[in-house]
């Protein structure tokens, strides 16, 4: 009889633990001052970063869910319209992908033209084996505004599903 309690306990307990580890809802973010939208698992925390560059102080705003095994990131900055003066729109993503490749001590597997609307965008798969990760980025020109969006991922343990559910969800207003 004692047997039974224990066991019983112990699934208790389990099933308790199993629904407290779950993933937080997924559900729309709207960012009114990124001007964009995306799907994503519960609140993220908002982080403002400067950066000093030759054209001045810019921050870069960061929406960051992070959820242990896996992370999901929307980003922008806006750079003075000044930038185009030096550099084009296509040089400005190649700096920008080098930049993640950097960020994250990585290696850039992939990197792959696309668009958003008529907006020029690359796409990248990024290993960082120090940190045993691997991320799928997007990243976006809007005029002056650049956005990345990017999921990070343990290497071996990638979640396409969930991946491309965040990467295809976002939308710029």
């Amino acid at each position: 009889m004692k047997i039974k309690i224990v066991i019983a306990a112990a699934i208790v307990i389990a099933v308790l633990i199993a629904c407290g580890a779950s993933e937080p809802e997924w559900k729309q973010f709207v960012s009114a001052d990124g001007n964009f939208t995306v799907e994503a698992p519960g609140d993220p925390e908002i982080e403002d970063s400067p950066i000093e560059t030759p054209l001045g102080n810019l921050t870069i705003r960061m929406y960051v869910w992070d959820l242990g095994d896996i992370a999901y990131l929307a980003a922008y900055v806006d750079y003075p319209h000044e930038i185009f003066d030096y550099q084009t729109p296509q040089e400005l993503l190649d700096y920008a992908a080098d930049g993640a490749v950097e960020g994250v001590s990585g290696n850039l597997v992939s990197k792959t033209p696309i668009s958003y609307e008529q907006h020029l965008g690359l796409e990248l798969k990024i290993n960082a084996p120090a940190d045993d990760a691997v991320a799928m980025a997007r990243i976006y020109l809007v005029d002056n505004r650049l956005y990345q969006v990017l999921v990070v991922t343990y290497i071996g343990e990638e979640k396409p599903e969930k991946t491309a559910r965040f990467l295809d969800s976002f939308k710029i207003n």
